[in-house]
C-alpha cells in the first residue's frame, strides 16, 4: 500500500495588488477584485460558473435549467452572445424569442444567480465562423484587429447589444464580461474593445480574457482566465 499523499501549503508573501477595475471603476458595493482573492463582503469568493447558452435552449425551459445548475451548486450563470444568432443578415439584430438577451438576464437574476456575458464579439463557442455573421466573415477587413472597418462593424452591433439589454448591463447585475476569446497576440484590440462596450453602456466589476497559451493581456484591464475540460481525465 501507498504512502500517504502530503501537501505543505506555504502562505501567499507576494503583496497583494489591487486593480482600479472592480474597485475605482465598475464599482459593486461589497465586492472587492485583488490579485490574492475575489472578496464578497470582506471575505474569500471561489465562483463557481457554469455555461447555459440562451439561443441554444428553448425559452420554456430556461427558468428550469438554471434552478438545475443551481441545485448543483453553480452560483454563476455563463453565456455567449453569438452575433451569428442576432444578426445572420445584414439589418437590424433579432433579439425576440429564444434570443431575448434581456430576458435571460433577467431570469438568471431572478433564479439569484450571478451572470457573466461573453460578448465577443468572436466567440468560439463551436459556432461557424467563431460566431461571426457570414457577411461579417466576408468583410474585407482584418478581422479582430484595430482595422477601423472592423471597428465600425463592431461597434454597432455592441450598440444594438447595449440597447436590446437596455440598462441591464451594469456592475451590480452583471459579475463579468468577457472580451473576445482565445485572442493571444492582441492586447491593445482587447483594450478597445474594452472601450466600445462601455461606449454602448455595458460594463461589470469583473472583464476577462483567455489567458492560456500565453496569451498576451492588457495587464490592469483583464482578469487573465486559465480552464481545462473535465472530459480530458
Amino acid at each position: 500500500m501507498s504512502a500517504a499523499a502530503r501537501a505543505r501549503v506555504r502562505r501567499n508573501t507576494a503583496p497583494v495588488r489591487r486593480p482600479a477595475m472592480g474597485n475605482d471603476i465598475d464599482v459593486r458595493p461589497g465586492l472587492e477584485v485583488t490579485s490574492a482573492a475575489l472578496l464578497r463582503d470582506g471575505r474569500p469568493w471561489l465562483p463557481v460558473s457554469g455555461e447555459l447558452h440562451y439561443t441554444r435552449v428553448p425559452r420554456a425551459r430556461w427558468t428550469e435549467r438554471i434552478r438545475l445548475m443551481r441545485a448543483g451548486g453553480i452560483d454563476v450563470v455563463s453565456t455567449y452572445v453569438p452575433w451569428i444568432h442576432h444578426q445572420p443578415e445584414p439589418g437590424p439584430p433579432d433579439f425576440h424569442g429564444e434570443l431575448d438577451i434581456a430576458a435571460f438576464v433577467d431570469t438568471v437574476r431572478a433564479e439569484g444567480l450571478e451572470l457573466v456575458l461573453r460578448i465577443g464579439p468572436w466567440a468560439h463557442g463551436e459556432l461557424r465562423n467563431g460566431g461571426f455573421p457570414d457577411w461579417v466573415q466576408a468583410l474585407p477587413v482584418r478581422h479582430r484587429t484595430d482595422d477601423p472597418a472592423y471597428l465600425a462593424v463592431v461597434r454597432e452591433w455592441f450598440g444594438a447589444l447595449g440597447a436590446a439589454l437596455d440598462g441591464r448591463a451594469h456592475p451590480e447585475n452583471v459579475l463579468g464580461i468577457q472580451l473576445d476569446n482565445e485572442l493571444y497576440d492582441q492586447p491593445d484590440h482587447l483594450v478597445t474593445l474594452k472601450r466600445l462596450a462601455r461606449d454602448a453602456g455595458l460594463s461589470a466589476p469583473l472583464w476577462t480574457a483567455t489567458a492560456w497559451g500565453s496569451a498576451q493581456l492588457p495587464e490592469g484591464e483583464v482578469v487573465p482566465l486559465w480552464g481545462g475540460y473535465g472530459d480530458g481525465f
